[in-house]
């Protein structure tokens, strides 16, 4: 971690792996190398450290892990280095987040529940998504060194908000042709037949059920999608859920 320009932080299923398919989309059109997810790849360029970070800590298994803070970003790089964090709607990570535990491999220590069991698990649930993500906000709003990054907005203006993005780790000025490649790339549609096809190389990207679409890594990307997945009880009470959401996020309850 220690070795990381910036530190890309997100609770899971957010939009992580969209962005990290992009950013290294990008640099190796800008050095004229294959595609690859690790860094290592691309020394000349700033290295983007992607981690889940407290999520990982409390989640993962392992007490020696955990007592010495594995998985939490050090608290130098905390104070010193770039931090982006990706934010999406709390109510449309559940969705996917259940669905990731329920049919694709992990390491997490959940066990197997229902989905509206899920959304008010003390653990897994939208209360706990939202405290990280208050957490996350209220240690590192307002550095110069932090920049908020919107799922929403990425799926409305992914040309736009990964420009800045690119701007803000020192990538400037943005390369077009790298960023219009990057964003081919990286778009669902091509992310999505990539994962059916098998061509990924990467274990991450590949699907848990080549015929199950909702095993997918990419699997709807869809804003507001939780709508279809929730009863009219699960609804009202991620409404009130949602109350507690720091409104600089920008999320309507």
């Amino acid at each position: 971690m220690s070795r990381a320009d910036a530190y890309f932080v997100s609770f899971p299923k957010s939009g992580r792996t969209w962005v990290r398919v992009f950013y290294h989309a990008y640099l190796a059109k800008l050095s004229g190398r294959e595609f690859s997810l690790d860094a290592d790849a691309f020394p000349e360029h700033p290295r983007l450290f992607f981690t889940h970070d407290r999520w990982e800590h409390q989640r993962l298994p392992g007490r020696w892990n955990f007592i010495r803070g594995r998985h939490l970003i050090p608290p130098k790089e905390r104070l010193n280095k770039k931090i982006i964090l990706m934010a999406r709607d709390p109510r449309d990570v559940i969705v996917s987040l259940y669905f990731h535990l329920s049919k694709r491999p992990h390491d997490f220590r959940w066990t197997p529940q229902p989905m509206n069991e899920m959304l008010r698990d003390p653990a897994f649930g939208i209360g706990h998504i939202i405290e990280l993500m208050n957490g996350w906000l209220a240690e590192w709003h307002g550095r110069p060194n932090f920049k908020l990054l919107r799922y929403r907005d990425c799926k409305a203006d992914a040309a736009g908000e990964f420009g800045k993005l690119l701007e803000f780790l020192g990538l400037s000025p943005v390369n077009d042709a790298a960023l219009a490649y990057a964003l081919e790339f990286s778009s669902f549609e091509n992310m999505q037949a990539r994962e059916a096809s098998g061509t990924f190389r990467e274990d991450v990207l590949s699907a848990g059920n080549p015929e199950d679409a909702e095993s997918f890594k990419t699997r709807r990307g869809k804003v507001g999608g939780f709508i279809d997945y929730f009863s009219p009880e699960d609804l009202a009470f991620t409404r009130e859920a949602m109350k507690k959401l720091d409104s600089r996020f920008g999320f309507a309850a």
